[in-house]
């Protein structure tokens, strides 16, 4: 595998790890704040305890993120498909699938590509039609599911439009450092050549200057000789 792929690898998988935080810790605050309210709204225990448990399933995939982020990727992309299905489904139907479910699908190709990718896709266009068949906005939920699709067709355009400018950057930089090393070298080169033609110079000449400082102190000398 190449240095630059490799570097570009790398990037992407910080960038996904910070994002995934960052989604994690929306869904986290968002169980929990469903939890509470509905607790304080005196809502069934079911709906409560519901609530609860995704935000405690949501805290652990936080702090499992770093040990196999791909995998608690698709782990929590799951759960939180169910989340919001069951909410939109059996808890409070009809009210956050466009949000829940679209929000989801416009985001996956920050996280996800390939066969994954559209394994999400495909069950959140499912889920999603299974939701408008058990209720009455179906043109208005379409219309948003078709804006959120738009959202993630840009998004997936920005993203593999970011991956192949990090890769040339890396290219790049790869080839500044590989340039800097040959002028380091050859000014190494310039500096040894220099070194060796004046030492080559001054040994001759050393031996030349002792002789001709006896000659001069001579007084045996014509005035021609000294001149």
């Amino acid at each position: 595998m190449s240095a630059p792929l490799t570097q570009n690898m790398v990037n992407s998988e910080k960038r996904k790890l910070y994002l995934f935080q960052v989604v994690l810790q929306l869904a986290m605050g968002l169980s929990y704040l469903f939890a509470c309210t509905n607790f304080l709204a005196n809502s069934p225990l079911t709906i409560v305890g519901y609530n609860f448990a995704f935000g405690v399933f949501f805290t652990g995939c936080y702090w499992f993120r770093k040990n196999n982020l791909d995998r608690t990727i698709l782990i929590a992309g799951i759960g939180f498909q169910l989340f919001i299905f069951g909410h939109a489904y059996y808890l409070l139907p009809g009210k956050q699938i466009e949000a829940g479910l679209g929000i989801l699908t416009s985001m996956l190709p920050i996280f996800l590509s390939g066969l994954g990718l559209w394994y999400f896709f495909t069950s959140n266009l499912i889920l999603y039609h299974i939701v408008l068949y058990s209720v009455d906005y179906e043109q208005f939920f379409f219309g948003q599911y078709i804006f959120y699709i738009v959202i993630f067709i840009l998004i997936r355009a920005v993203v593999k439009e970011n991956v192949k400018y990090e890769r040339e950057l890396i290219v790049q930089r790869d080839k500044i450092r590989r340039d800097a090393k040959k002028l380091k070298a050859a000014d190494e080169l310039k500096n040894r050549f220099f070194a060796n033609i004046s030492h080559e110079l001054r040994t001759p000449l050393t031996l030349l200057v002792a002789p001709i400082q006896n000659l001069l102190g001579s007084t045996n000398l014509s005035e021609k000789q000294q001149t």
